[in-house]
């Protein structure tokens, strides 16, 4: 009955995730052009030509890691003000909500390198929350808001020291110098419905230190070897651009880590067992097509209680499961922080017994005040009680809902309401009941799935899923999975993955 989470990570090039899109440095390639126009010169010209190559890659190289800096800054702080317990209004210093607030600032600086932290100011600019505060209250008397919140405009008209970009949400993200000494990353947001502002600043020294040291060496290497390319020929040369790979290899290395921990903490949130429900057996399995991914699912166990129903462990026996299946728009870092946020607020919803119609409308609402414009997230919820035949079922913006009956045919059932985070006024109590006879199994796939392309760029399409789950044996749901799975990688092939590939099944038994 309970089938682990598959946790796969196919490797490719540089940082990239199973062969797909990811952040890269770029590595000197065309190598042979290199050593021809090197050889065809003289020592003084490569001289120079050398140098002003290697300003040149250094230039470059310090910039992609500080575009990489910059942007994992917006994202962590859009992640990090999810995080932040809501409040009606301000939070007074030293106050019971401050306390909350300063406890999420305090855990924060723990995700960040060496010397970076993460600090909340008033309404006033002032600092409110800050790691260090409770023992350094003096903080409480320096003002960052006056400098932060220059516009582009205003920074480009004198010699201003700040230089923030929006990163979209009132997000602002880039490079600043009016802290003590050298040069910062910074990244702030706006706390919806306060005049608070979070900010977080990590030093720029660490990770650009180390590629400037790298590349420096090179440097160095590179203007010795001039004087002795005439006498070596290509052989130095090839040295010289190793050296240089072995430069990207290390920095594609250290962004491939930060990937990895992203990976494995959105891992760490899905059930490691299905749980066990009289008269059913329930399945589920996900791949995502990057590092992270915008697909989930969730196998809610509850049981009766005195005080209602109680959330138990994964995997334990139920008295009835809430079953549920999203998808966010796109895959990747962005993804994954919607398709977090939904599952954190589903599971809330389950948790203080909210009505299904009720907890849909909460849900959308949140949803629909935190993503960007164009950024939805498409969900099926299901609740299964043991022993009864019907099983609630309410799709936003997921379809088909699939039925595969005993007999082989498979009926078909479109979305009730719009993907959640889209439209206001969304309806939860528009769902439909399900009646599942024995050995008929409800079926949703994320569109990853019916939409997979083989090398030929040819859909598998929902006629091939409908073919295949029509002949799939019925004994467990695990046993639909695996036949859905086999059938796709038959389609697929080599077929690079473009979308990240969920299913839920659940099998009348």
């Amino acid at each position: 009955m309970s089938q682990r989470r598959e946790r796969t990570s196919r490797r490719g090039d540089g940082i990239r995730a199973h062969g797909t899109r990811g952040v890269a440095i770029p590595r000197i390639r065309d190598r042979r052009t290199l050593v021809l126009v090197a050889i065809g010169v003289q020592t003084l010209v490569l001289l120079v030509a050398w140098t002003v190559t290697f300003r040149i890659v250094r230039g470059q190289l310090a910039t992609a890691v500080q575009d990489y800096i910059i942007d994992e800054n917006a994202a962590f702080v859009d992640d990090l003000a999810q995080r932040l317990p809501v409040v009606d209004t301000d939070a007074e210093f030293g106050s019971d909500e401050w306390q909350r607030l300063q406890g999420v600032i305090e855990t924060a600086g723990q995700d960040l390198p060496a010397g970076g932290f993460a600090c909340l100011l008033d309404a006033d600019g002032q600092i409110l929350c800050h790691p260090e505060i409770r023992d350094d209250q003096s903080l409480r008397q320096v003002n960052l808001g006056q400098k932060l919140l220059r516009t582009a405009a205003e920074d480009e008209s004198r010699e201003a020291n700040v230089r923030l970009a929006d990163a979209g949400e009132g997000t602002y993200s880039g490079r600043v110098s009016f802290f003590a000494e050298g040069t910062h990353y910074v990244a702030t947001k706006k706390i919806p419905g306060t005049e608070m502002r979070l900010l977080v600043h990590q030093p720029e020294a660490e990770l650009l230190g180390a590629s400037n040291d790298l590349t420096g060496s090179v440097l160095f290497t590179g203007v010795i070897a001039v004087g002795v390319i005439a006498l070596v020929g290509a052989g130095g040369l090839l040295t010289v651009i190793r050296s240089y790979d072995s430069t990207f290899e290390e920095m594609n290395r250290r962004l491939k880590s930060s990937l990895q921990i992203a990976r494995d903490i959105q891992l760490a949130t899905l059930p490691d067992d299905t749980p066990s429900l009289a008269g059913y057996s329930i399945a589920a399995w996900s791949d995502s097509a990057d590092e992270t991914g915008g697909d989930t699912y969730d196998l809610i166990p509850l049981k009766q209680s005195g005080d209602g129903l109680e959330v138990l462990e994964a995997g334990a026996e139920a008295d009835e499961v809430v079953c549920l299946l999203a998808d966010a728009t796109g895959h990747g870092i962005g993804a994954a922080l919607a398709i977090s946020e939904f599952r954190a607020l589903a599971r809330m919803s389950v948790r203080t017994g909210t009505d299904a119609a009720r907890g849909v409308e909460h849900v959308n609402g949140q949803l629909l005040a935190d993503l960007p414009s164009g950024r939805f997230v498409t969900a099926w919820v299901g609740r299964i009680r043991a022993g009864d035949p019907v099983v609630s079922s309410f799709a936003a913006g997921q379809a088909p809902i699939l039925v595969r009956r005993a007999d082989g045919t498979i009926e078909s059932f479109d979305a009730d309401e719009p993907p959640l985070g889209a439209f206001d006024g969304l309806d939860g109590s528009s769902g439909r009941s399900i009646e599942l006879n024995l050995g008929d199994a409800l079926v949703i796939v994320s569109d990853g799935m019916h939409e997979a392309p083989n090398a030929a760029g040819e859909r598998f399409g929902l006629d091939r899923l409908e073919r295949l789950l029509s002949e799939a044996p019925t004994a467990d749901a695990n046993g639909i999975i695996a036949h859905l799975r086999d059938g796709l990688e038959r389609f697929v092939g080599e077929a690079e993955q473009d979308d990240d590939r969920t299913a839920v099944v659940v099998l009348r038994t």
